[in-house]
Order: structure tokens, then sequence, then C-alpha cells
């Protein structure tokens, strides 16, 4: 397993329950789920951090690009949440 730089974080007890409720369930450890989680939010990050960058130098068109490239790949994320439900929704339906 490919080791990461190691970092402090301060969760609520829920937040904590939870990943290591699904930490058990699934096998995997709460760093490996934790990384799975943010890696594919990386791009909304990434422009989060440009847009603020862009508002507080104040270059607006730059922040609303950023703010549309949020924006389209909020959609892509939902789309592709959409497709997988409709996937399990098929396979559930076969099951029957």
């Amino acid at each position: 397993m490919k080791k990461y730089p190691r970092m402090s974080l301060s969760l609520t007890d829920e937040i904590v329950e939870e990943l290591k409720a699904l930490s058990k369930a699934s096998g995997a450890s709460v760093s490996s789920i934790v990384v799975d989680i943010i890696t594919p939010a990386l791009p909304s990050l990434i422009e989060t951090r440009k847009m603020l960058c862009s508002m507080k130098s104040g270059d607006f068109d730059a922040a609303k690009s950023s703010i549309d490239s949020l924006v389209k790949i909020t959609n892509d994320m939902t789309n592709e949440l959409n497709e997988a439900v409709k996937g399990i929704d098929k396979k559930g339906s076969q099951d029957d």
C-alpha cells in the first residue's frame, strides 16, 4: 500500500463512528476510506481554491469561470451517480 503524508484532522463524533463502521464493514482502513472519499472531490477542491484566490485578488471573471467549472463538475458527478443507481436498480430487478 502506498504511503501518503500524514495529516491530523478534527472530526465530529458522528463522522468518526461512520468511518469506523465503514472500515469494519469493508475491511479497509479508515485512512484509505478517507482517501477514497476525498480523491473524487479533488477537482472541486482545486476549483474552489482558484475561485477564492481569484475573488481575493479581485479577478471576478476568473472567479466566475471557476464557479462555472464547479457547476459542470457537480453536474457530471450527479450524472455519474444517477447512472450508477440505474445500474443498481437494473441488477436488483434481475434478481427478483
